[in-house]
Protein backbone atom coordinates (compact mmCIF):
# COMPACT_ATOMS: atom_id res chain seq x y z
CA UNK A 1 0.00 0.00 0.00
CA UNK A 2 1.07 3.64 -0.84
CA UNK A 3 2.22 5.69 1.62
CA UNK A 4 0.32 8.36 1.00
CA UNK A 5 -2.95 6.30 0.80
CA UNK A 6 -1.78 4.75 4.35
CA UNK A 7 -1.72 7.78 6.15
CA UNK A 8 -5.37 8.92 4.68
CA UNK A 9 -6.09 5.43 5.94
CA UNK A 10 -4.69 6.27 9.80
CA UNK A 11 -6.28 9.80 9.61
CA UNK A 12 -10.07 8.06 8.81
CA UNK A 13 -9.77 5.52 11.65
CA UNK A 14 -8.73 8.35 14.00
CA UNK A 15 -11.69 9.67 12.93
CA UNK A 16 -13.96 6.53 13.53
CA UNK A 17 -13.79 4.98 10.35
CA UNK A 18 -13.00 1.09 9.77
CA UNK A 19 -11.56 -0.18 6.58
CA UNK A 20 -13.81 -2.55 5.18
CA UNK A 21 -11.54 -4.14 1.93
CA UNK A 22 -11.09 -3.35 -1.21
CA UNK A 23 -13.99 -3.28 -3.94
CA UNK A 24 -14.15 -4.57 -7.48
CA UNK A 25 -12.25 -1.73 -8.54
CA UNK A 26 -9.47 -1.38 -6.21
CA UNK A 27 -11.01 1.55 -4.17
CA UNK A 28 -10.64 0.75 -0.87
CA UNK A 29 -14.13 1.28 1.34
CA UNK A 30 -14.32 2.80 4.31
CA UNK A 31 -17.12 2.60 6.67
CA UNK A 32 -17.88 5.29 9.64
CA UNK A 33 -19.34 4.53 12.98
CA UNK A 34 -22.83 5.98 11.94
CA UNK A 35 -23.22 3.92 8.73
CA UNK A 36 -21.95 6.12 6.34
CA UNK A 37 -19.30 5.08 3.64
CA UNK A 38 -16.77 6.46 1.61
CA UNK A 39 -13.89 4.91 -0.59
CA UNK A 40 -10.57 6.13 -1.27
CA UNK A 41 -8.52 5.21 -4.60
CA UNK A 42 -5.80 2.93 -4.18
CA UNK A 43 -2.78 4.22 -6.69
CA UNK A 44 -4.47 7.74 -6.87
CA UNK A 45 -2.64 10.22 -9.67
CA UNK A 46 -1.78 13.83 -8.38
CA UNK A 47 -0.61 13.29 -4.75
CA UNK A 48 -2.43 16.82 -3.46
CA UNK A 49 -5.75 17.03 -4.93
CA UNK A 50 -7.21 13.65 -3.75
CA UNK A 51 -5.48 14.04 -0.37
CA UNK A 52 -7.12 17.33 0.26
CA UNK A 53 -10.92 15.87 -0.60
CA UNK A 54 -10.37 12.72 1.02
CA UNK A 55 -9.70 14.28 4.32
CA UNK A 56 -12.23 16.99 3.96
CA UNK A 57 -14.90 14.21 2.93
CA UNK A 58 -13.60 12.19 6.25
CA UNK A 59 -14.31 15.60 8.71
CA UNK A 60 -17.46 16.15 7.00
CA UNK A 61 -19.02 12.65 8.12
CA UNK A 62 -17.07 12.74 11.10
CA UNK A 63 -18.61 15.89 12.06
CA UNK A 64 -22.28 15.79 10.71
CA UNK A 65 -22.05 12.27 12.90
CA UNK A 66 -20.98 14.27 15.83
CA UNK A 67 -24.02 17.15 14.93
CA UNK A 68 -26.77 14.27 15.22
CA UNK A 69 -25.91 13.18 18.48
Amino acid sequence: MRKDVREVLRYAEDRGFVCVGLNSKSHWKLRHSSGAHMTLPSSPGRRGRWEKNAKADINRIHRNSQEKK
